[in-house]
């Protein structure tokens, strides 16, 4: 970054236990999002990011139909995958490889004066 701006990666997770009834499940809530906080001491930080909403790193939204395959198209479509599998081929193509969580790196790399942070995503939300 420029001298005397330090820059940090803040791991929140948003709502993590709380008893909400209602026909959502409860990972809908309990989610772990990932934001940036900057300083210009390196100790105070401000996480205005986090009370804005603003994730650093988005999950991955899950695309509705059309345009993704339900079970009976599989079946139709490519039945000895669905015989090894096939669920989890649907929520392949419904849902990208960072729609259930976000593990960003520890460090920033800087190449050529930009900054980049190198990130893990997992469908599911359990490590």
């Amino acid at each position: 970054m420029g001298p005397g701006l330090f820059v940090g990666v803040l791991n929140v997770l948003e709502w993590g236990k709380l008893a909400i009834d209602g026909p959502e499940p409860p990972f809908a809530h309990d989610v772990m999002r990932v934001y940036l906080a900057t300083s210009r001491d390196g100790v105070h930080f401000d996480a205005e990011w986090v009370y804005a909403q603003q994730e650093l790193i988005p999950h991955g939204v899950c695309r509705r139909q059309p345009g993704c395959a339900n079970n009976e198209e599989l079946k139709r479509a490519v039945p000895e995958a669905f015989s090894q599998g096939g669920p989890k081929m649907w929520a392949g193509l419904c849902c990208p490889f960072d729609h259930g969580i976000v593990l960003p790196a520890s460090n920033m790399l800087t190449v050529g004066g930009e900054h980049l942070l190198h990130y893990e995503g997992r469908q599911a939300r359990r490590i």
